[in-house]
């Protein structure tokens, strides 16, 4: 009740920046008790865009060779939360097959030019103390690692869109050199949302990166009984943060000696294809 009466407040905040900045347009629904929402499933779209950083200063060829190429893989996701936690994975249910051989021939290429990266397999959030407990693997083998969840320095903005019948406010942040952009539905009072963005008075149905869409709410489903999936991540072994970069920093070290001793630079390697 206490964590519902705070977050009531922080939308009050959200919606009344809101108002000022479109001139008292109305927005949503008003907010009230029987809206509350004490679980749900989300499923969305999720784009994994390649770094291509290391295709600069290529040649005119391997350039256009990358035009025609993906710029990213298309993964579906689902979100399962309560009033007191969510859980983030791959979405078992979908019906996704195989990427394309485009795909798999970037997939292959970005593993070589950048080596061995960790993949989150889930991610579990735990709203009562703020803490998440993250599923990774890498290099074949499950660690799982506790930690803080982000803390977001939301911006309140004056756009709004619809998304699945959701009409849903916007909020920026900064992240190193990009801008991050989330639409959250304050119909929908949770403070969770995919990956590990959450922070916003709403369920957080989009997020755009640098102007381009990486996540996107394609179902919802409110008040259901999955709430049995969500089971805090057991399969790895358990290792500290700073412990797991010491570990990545290591074996990225052992992967670009290797590439060395093959007499191949990464430069170099990004420009053959």
């Amino acid at each position: 009740m206490i964590q519902s009466i705070y977050m009531k407040k922080i939308l009050l905040i959200f919606m009344t920046s809101w108002l000022l900045l479109t001139g008292f347009a109305q927005v949503g629904k008003p907010i009230d008790d029987s809206l509350e929402i004490n679980s749900g499933t989300i499923r969305y779209e999720a784009v994994d865009k390649f770094d291509l950083s290391f295709f600069e200063g290529s040649d005119p060829k391997t350039k256009d060779w990358l035009a025609s190429m993906p710029k990213g893989i298309k993964l579906n996701k689902v979100l399962y939360f309560d009033d007191e936690y969510s859980l983030y994975e791959e979405d078992a249910n979908s019906t996704q097959g195989e990427s394309d051989e485009k795909t798999q021939t970037m997939i292959y290429k970005m593993d070589y030019i950048s080596g061995p990266n960790p993949k989150t397999i889930k991610i579990f959030l735990d709203q009562s103390n703020g803490t998440k407990i993250e599923q990774l693997e890498f290099m074949g083998r499950n660690f799982i690692i506790n930690s803080n969840q982000n803390q977001w320095d939301w911006r309140p903005e004056a756009d709004q869109v619809k998304i699945l019948g959701y009409i849903c406010m916007s909020a920026r942040t900064t992240i190193g050199n990009k801008e991050l952009r989330a639409w959250f539905a304050p119909d929908i009072q949770t403070w969770t949302g995919p990956n590990n963005y959450r922070g916003l008075p709403g369920l957080i149905l989009a997020v755009d990166i640098d102007g381009e869409n990486v996540l996107l709410a394609t179902s919802v489903v409110l008040g259901n009984s999955e709430e049995q999936k969500i089971i805090k991540p057991n399969n790895g072994k358990l290792i500290s943060t700073s412990d797991f970069g010491k570990l990545y920093d290591q074996k990225i070290k052992e992967y670009e000696e290797m590439i060395k001793s093959k007499g191949t630079a990464k430069g170099d390697a990004a420009k053959k294809y």
